[in-house]
């Protein structure tokens, strides 16, 4: 996998955006978003068996400014309950509007079937549990809700499902490297945070499961906790003498970094 943009594309799109979104009192946030998710997307270059496989939004500013007014009310006047709800509104949005295309022409889309209620009983029942146990069945509760995302997540064809995706993690197996990286990044002052988080990447990438076609696929990722943090460090550095301004260039590099150690497969 590869991301193929540049810092000085990424700093006009957000900049031109955020200031659209200024003097429109934030009615633009919603193409502002749009804007963003596909560039990012169509920056992304995927090699497959069958050739490069490009990804694209196409989700409009207009649909997902009704997605998010609705969901933002209907939150707000049932004190929150209405949350599940809306998150599974804005899942459907934005997995229906990504789509993928090989060299050969197929295309691919994702659907959402998730649906607020279902996800309202495992939002309480995980929260409950953390709530009791002081937050130590975090590890398992992180790993229900990811795997009730993925379990409801569709391949698309011409409209017909030709795959899905699965999450095989369990907590108890996150359980150690959870609370070792949480306890480690505390004790050194956040310095331990990089290695902490491709620790959980790899966690989350090996337990990552899709099938298409009968076959099934596993991610993984290969990158090092020492390299993300010189590139963190450098980062900073660079955007406290720039006054900010090289943030951009160094969220690119990340990306870079992240796209070359993901790596895609086959398990039959």
């Amino acid at each position: 996998m590869a991301f193929e943009g540049q810092g000085g594309e990424f700093f006009g799109k957000v900049i031109g955006g955020y200031l659209l979104t200024l003097i429109t009192f934030g009615i633009y946030a919603p193409w502002f978003i749009c804007s963003l998710t596909n560039y990012i997307y169509e920056k992304s270059n995927i090699q497959t068996s069958r050739g490069p496989l490009r990804v694209s939004f196409r989700g409009e500013g207009g649909s997902l400014f009704g997605v998010l007014i609705v969901s933002y009310l209907l939150t707000a006047i049932t004190f929150g309950i209405y949350a599940p709800w809306a998150i599974c509104k804005v899942a459907r949005y934005f997995n229906d509007n990504t789509f993928a295309q090989t060299a050969d022409g197929r295309t691919y889309q994702l659907r959402f079937t998730g649906e607020g209620g279902d996800l309202f009983g495992t939002w309480i029942v995980n929260v409950l549990l953390m709530g009791v146990t002081f937050y130590i069945y975090t590890p398992w509760a992180l790993c229900k809700i990811r795997k009730w995302f993925y379990e409801r997540m569709q391949i698309v064809e011409n409209g017909q499902p030709v795959g899905k995706l699965d999450f095989v993690g369990e907590g108890g197996t996150l359980f150690g490297t959870f609370i070792g990286g949480v306890l480690l990044t505390m004790i050194t002052f956040g310095i331990y945070g990089s290695w902490f988080k491709v620790t959980m990447q790899k966690f989350w990438n090996q337990n990552t499961r899709i099938s298409l076609y009968n076959r099934t696929y596993a991610l993984d990722f290969v990158g090092q906790g020492a390299d993300l943090f010189v590139i963190n460090l450098v980062t900073s550095l660079l955007v406290f003498v720039t006054l900010g301004i090289y943030y951009f260039w160094g969220q690119v590099k990340k990306w870079k970094w992240e796209y070359q150690n993901t790596l895609v497969r086959a398990l039959n």
